[in-house]
């Protein structure tokens, strides 16, 4: 996602559902998250993540940033 929204290292949080496949957050501390289909989960900014396996992972996000426009004042 970094990427896409020009970010380094998710400067902000995440929350959503993911619905396919699974994937892992690391944190700053250095804390690990996995996160797999039919999870819904809430990740703090500043982290890094990987797809785990071949499969896709497919996220639905409900609060990404301001950044995304998924956010107003």
């Amino acid at each position: 996602m970094n990427p896409l929204i020009e970010t380094i290292g998710g400067e902000f949080g995440q929350m959503g559902y993911c619905s396919v496949g699974k994937i892992k957050f690391i944190l700053c501390n250095g804390e690990k998250s996995i996160i797999t289909a039919g999870n819904f989960f809430k990740i703090e900014p500043y982290n890094d993540a990987e797809v785990i396996g071949d499969e896709i992972c497919e996220m639905i996000y409900f609060i990404a940033s301001v950044k995304c426009g998924l956010v107003t004042d």
